[in-house]
């Protein structure tokens, strides 16, 4: 439900936005053709003549103290002559960017970034150390070095032989099972695992 109310709010908003638009741009034209106009920004209207894009407070509205023209001051219109703020008629929230300055303070903050990691590179290449030429490796020149790296391995024959897997041998495996065979069943795994007829012919009457 509150995401719901949430987008009905905004949708009502966004037409309330348009509507206030229209009724301050009503009875105003373009300063070029007189065509008829609509808002395409905050603070920014388009003419449907000829599509001349411009402020509409700068245009059409002036000091209410000396009747100076107001001028975009970062985020709010101030009279170009006497410095008294003014309040817009064309903002529908009353926020308002100046895109200029914008750009500039954003130009300038990344010339400074820059500036600062030239800096920085410059300063590390000054305080990097030389390169060091170790030469060969020269196990010998360590006394006891080699010993050390044969303890690591004491006990392991160098040359292990592989391990062989023994077949399974049936006749023996057969044997086994026979020898345990009785009158009286009984459960798998309580015959030995241990194997002592591995000839058939050492079975019990054999």
């Amino acid at each position: 439900m509150a995401v719901g109310v949430t987008e009905a709010v905004a949708a009502y908003t966004h037409r309330v936005r348009r509507f206030y638009y229209r009724v301050m741009l009503l009875g105003h034209g373009c300063p070029r053709c007189s065509g008829s106009l609509s808002m395409v920004a905050e603070g920014r209207c388009r003419c449907r003549a000829c599509a001349f894009v411009f402020d509409p407070t700068i245009a059409f509205q002036r000091c209410s103290e000396c009747g100076g023209v107001p001028e975009l001051a970062i985020r709010r219109y101030r009279c170009s002559q006497c410095g008294e703020g003014v309040v817009s008629r064309f903002l529908f929230d009353g926020l308002v960017f100046d895109a200029a300055y914008f750009r500039e303070k954003m130009a300038e903050s990344r010339a400074r970034k820059q500036k600062q990691r030239t800096r920085l590179r410059a300063q590390l290449v000054e305080n990097r150390s030389p390169a060091i030429d170790t030469g060969p490796v020269d196990l010998g020149s360590v006394a006891d070095l080699a010993e050390a790296i044969n303890s690591l391995v004491a006990g392991i024959p160098i040359n292990p032989e592989p391990y062989v897997r023994q077949g399974l041998d049936l006749t023996r495996y057969e044997s086994h099972m026979q020898a345990h065979l009785e009158p009286v069943p009984i459960a798998f795994d309580e015959i030995p695992r241990d194997c002592k007829y591995d000839d058939p012919a050492n079975l019990p009457g054999a």
